[in-house]
């Protein structure tokens, strides 16, 4: 099992994006974009931060379960 999902980035026209699983917070329906999903997470400065994939949620959560 890998401890990193390979996502699409909205934000920059689909190019790859890699994410660590621990790492996620929640994921939820994006309000930018139709297609995909908003990915939360925690940096190492405490902040949140956002990725904008292209992935709908389920299947991001369908990647987490694997």
């Amino acid at each position: 099992m890998s401890e990193f999902l390979l996502l699409h980035d909205n934000d920059h026209d689909g190019k790859p994006a890699v994410i660590r699983k621990g790492v996620i917070t929640s994921v939820i329906e994006s309000d930018d974009y139709p297609k995909g999903c908003a990915i939360y997470s925690i940096g190492t400065d405490g902040e949140y931060t956002v990725l904008e994939a292209t992935e709908t949620v389920e299947e991001v959560f369908k990647m987490l379960n694997q």
